[in-house]
């Protein structure tokens, strides 16, 4: 993650793993200043189970593309 959001100049990416830690986290890479979100997809339950974990993850995406478009943009 760290290599795609230096090579695209990014402040950060998301990665979604399918199991690990319950709770997301967040990782700020010393010298770069990039911002790692860490955030786990459990795929036990239903489909519609998943399904709205995966709204949820997509909601925080969404969040941080957003950041990262003003950062981008103030930085322009």
């Amino acid at each position: 993650m760290l290599a795609y959001a230096t090579s695209l100049d990014l402040p950060g990416g998301l990665l979604v793993n399918a199991e690990g830690e319950t709770e997301p986290s967040t990782y700020t890479v010393r010298h770069s200043g990039k911002r790692l979100e860490v955030v786990a997809l459990g795929l036990d339950g239903s489909l519609e189970d998943v399904l709205n974990r995966v709204a949820g993850i997509a909601i925080g995406a969404r969040k941080l593309r957003d950041e990262s478009t003003i950062r981008i943009r103030t930085a322009a």
